[in-house]
């Protein structure tokens, strides 16, 4: 790639992905009972990072030329401007509806792939925050989060992500009783459920059944699914 490297970085990446119109049901979200469908690529989704990578993979093929200079990971994009300018590459990629943030040179200072580089002409790599410590108001909602960051702060220890995922596992176990986990469906489909079962919501509810008893489990992944006891599975 060479020392004359020049960042680009996709602006609000994944929401330039339109999802077609046929797609929409697969990606909903319910905010105050009502439920909206997403029209852009998902950031949460496990197979945006590989979407992203084909779409953007596609667009450099269009032209060889910058296809031979860039180098692009995700939603990060090295440009070599000794084969072409940087400007060239930010004009082919809006030509396909993909806007940049302004390009940032790697020898300058530039964040790249959550990493801080720089430095007098030598490429001194180091994380662009500070690890935190661990949150002082335990809740299973701080607690992922803090994993979260000291996981992504330290990627190269080995040991790190499964010594969180025990955490995350830990504190899963702790806050299963807590009885304000309802499953994802909206206030006319809850009323509805009441209405069905003649107050047997609760057993809706996480960690109240004895785990002795017969379940129920859906045949799909939609909310309006026939169950079945696992009796009869």
């Amino acid at each position: 790639m060479g020392c004359n490297v020049v960042l680009l970085d996709l602006r609000k990446a994944y929401l330039q992905i339109r999802v077609h119109r046929s797609l929409w049901p697969y990606q909903t979200v319910l905010f105050k009972g009502q439920r909206y469908c997403l029209t852009r690529l998902g950031f949460g989704l496990n197979i945006a990072p590989m979407v992203m990578k084909v779409v953007v993979s596609e667009v450099l093929k269009q032209n060889d030329v910058i296809e031979g200079a860039a180098s692009p990971y995700v939603d990060d994009i090295l440009v070599n401007e000794d084969v072409v300018t940087s400007d060239v590459v930010i004009s082919h990629l809006r030509q396909f509806g993909l806007q940049c943030n302004p390009a940032q040179r790697v020898m300058e200072g530039a964040r790249v792939l959550g990493l801080r580089v720089g430095g007098a002409g030598v490429l001194q790599w180091q994380r662009d925050n500070n690890v935190k410590e661990a949150p002082m108001t335990l809740t299973r909602r701080s607690v992922f989060s803090w994993c979260g960051q000291l996981v992504s702060h330290l990627p190269v220890c080995g040991w790190l992500r499964p010594a969180a995922s025990f955490i995350k596992r830990k504190v899963t176990s702790l806050t299963r009783h807590v009885r304000d986990l309802r499953p994802r469906m909206s206030l006319e489909d809850e009323r509805e459920l009441t209405e069905e079962k003649q107050g047997e919501t609760e057993e809706w509810l996480i960690g109240l059944r004895n785990p002795a008893e017969p379940a129920q489990c859906g045949d799909d992944a939609t909310e309006r699914e026939m169950p079945r006891r696992s009796e009869d599975l």
